[in-house]
């Protein structure tokens, strides 16, 4: 798995305000790694069954004012 984030900062005005810009990418390669199973009880008849599973590709981008 790789999770990337960036962030930069901007000083607006005279170094009163600040404003802060930030992208983040979790799962970016889009791994698909199981988590659990339903059981594990190796003579169940779902054992094999996937109960969770790494959650796909998100993006999430912010800003921060400081004032």
């Amino acid at each position: 798995m790789l999770d990337l984030s960036l962030q930069k900062q901007f000083s607006l005005g005279q170094e009163r305000y600040r404003l802060k810009v930030m992208f983040d990418a979790f799962n970016v390669l889009n791994e698909n790694v199981i988590l659990g199973y339903s059981s594990n009880n190796m003579s169940s008849a779902v054992v094999t069954r996937v109960s969770s599973i790494v959650p796909p590709r998100v993006f999430r981008i912010g800003a921060t004012l400081n004032f």
